[in-house]
């Protein structure tokens, strides 16, 4: 079955195009009906033959511009979700596309990571003193002096593996836990149109813009705290944003639908990453999510913790 928007060969089974989503039943069921009598006769006729190996080729083979599609997500994001995605429609663009970004979010975390832990800016000299001053004086006695040391020596005992592997799982599982929930979820409304490949795609390149704000937060912030922490948060809200819409664009599922959709999908991520944090952080890291939930401000650094810490030791 030729889809009549787009021109790519559907199964005769098919109720929406692989590829751009339309509705073949509806689309061709009134063509078919005031049609029939005009196209049988012309059936046998080589001008239909050839239109299907064309477009079946052009719409199988084309490749996604990797690079052009996440620059695009940054600065366009529902406008290349709606040119890209069909393209990431099969496993293998997607898990490219996904591996990627993920790989990208490891390596700059981690560079922020070995940063915060051999930086140190330490005050040396009045370090109590704190007053406005509305003039400029060198030889003012009273001013902090700060002393910045990299050292290394605090890398010796780093666990690379352990950490950089945990981070890249981490960011793995947000990618399929966001997805997955979405997925499932569309699925059980029932949804027709829902890809899992396609959702992939979508979470995985609206961590971009939090994943590159979260590694230029700490520079700025160390010229200016308050300029950091709001590049931070605009990252996160954005992406936020991105993966949101994103996602109820490709669930497939209209009107008050949605509403049920996102908390349905919510419950199910906050589940999840519970159960996931539990694994791999031990009980500390439960108990450090379930105040974070409760508390519903501030973060929690979780890096290095393991079962075998004691509770007292956490401070919220």
């Amino acid at each position: 079955m030729l889809c009549p928007n787009c021109k790519t060969e559907n199964s005769d089974a098919a109720n929406f195009c692989t590829n751009c989503r339309a509705n073949l039943k509806e689309t061709i069921t009134p063509e078919t009906a005031s049609a029939a009598p005009v196209t049988e006769p012309v059936a046998p006729a080589t001008s239909a033959a050839p239109a299907t190996p064309v477009a079946t080729p052009a719409a199988s083979s084309e490749k996604p511009n990797f690079i052009a599609t996440m620059i695009g997500v940054c600065l366009k994001p529902m406008t290349t979700f709606k040119e890209n995605l069909p393209k990431f429609n099969n496993p293998k663009n997607a898990g490219i596309i996904a591996l990627i970004i993920v790989a990208a979010m490891t390596i700059l975390s981690t560079i922020t990571t070995v940063v915060g832990i051999v930086y140190s800016k330490d005050c040396v000299k009045n370090c109590s003193t704190f007053s406005y001053k509305f003039y400029s004086d060198e030889d003012d006695d009273d001013k902090a002096v700060y002393e910045t040391k990299w050292e290394w020596k605090k890398l010796k005992n780093y666990d690379w593996f352990k950490n950089v592997g945990q981070t890249f799982l981490m960011n793995a599982l947000t990618v399929a836990i966001l997805s997955g929930a979405y997925f499932g979820m569309s699925k059980a409304f029932k949804s027709k149109t829902a890809n899992i490949w396609r959702m992939v795609t979508v979470v995985a390149l609206g961590l971009i813009p939090m994943t590159v704000t979260a590694f230029i937060a700490p520079i700025l912030g160390g010229l200016n705290l308050t300029i950091g922490g709001i590049i931070n948060w605009a990252g996160m809200l954005y992406s936020f944003a991105i993966i949101l819409v994103g996602l109820n664009e490709e669930s497939g599922v209209e009107g008050d639908k949605k509403v049920y959709l996102n908390i349905a999908s919510a419950a199910c991520i906050v589940l999840a990453y519970y159960i996931v944090f539990r694994f791999m952080y031990g009980e500390i890291a439960g108990k450090a999510f379930e105040t974070y939930l409760q508390l519903g401000t501030g973060t929690t650094n979780l890096g290095g913790l393991s079962s075998d810490i004691d509770l007292k030791s956490l401070k919220y």
